[in-house]
């Protein structure tokens, strides 16, 4: 019987109740793996992940989606570099965008 909190024939878990999205799904057949950020594969909850867990890369440490800095001409680019070199594509346009946009001044 699924959910009665004890394993039983045909259930590869029982987490006591027949909640649908938490460790054991409702038919206790298949226990639900937490989603892990950093670890490069976009999974439930997240909404990227770029393989790492720093921040202001365009990939939260949370695996959400945020802002990235771009660097000004006079701050030179070492903050987005860092960010890029954790394996954000994100980053690494819009350092290609922005060293387009110095040579064209």
């Amino acid at each position: 019987m699924s959910g009665n909190g004890r394993l039983e024939r045909g259930e590869l878990c029982d987490d006591g109740n027949n909640a649908a999205g938490d460790a054991c799904p409702a038919d206790c057949r298949e226990p639900v793996t937490p989603a892990v950020c950093g670890n490069g594969a976009v999974e439930s909850g997240e909404a990227c992940d770029d393989g790492n867990t720093t921040a202001l890369d365009g990939c939260s440490p949370t695996c959400q989606l945020e802002p990235v800095p771009v660097p000004t001409a006079n701050a030179g680019c070492g903050c987005a570099v860092a960010g890029a070199a954790g394996g954000s594509v994100f980053s690494l346009l819009l350092l290609a965008l922005a060293a387009l946009r110095r040579k064209r001044r």
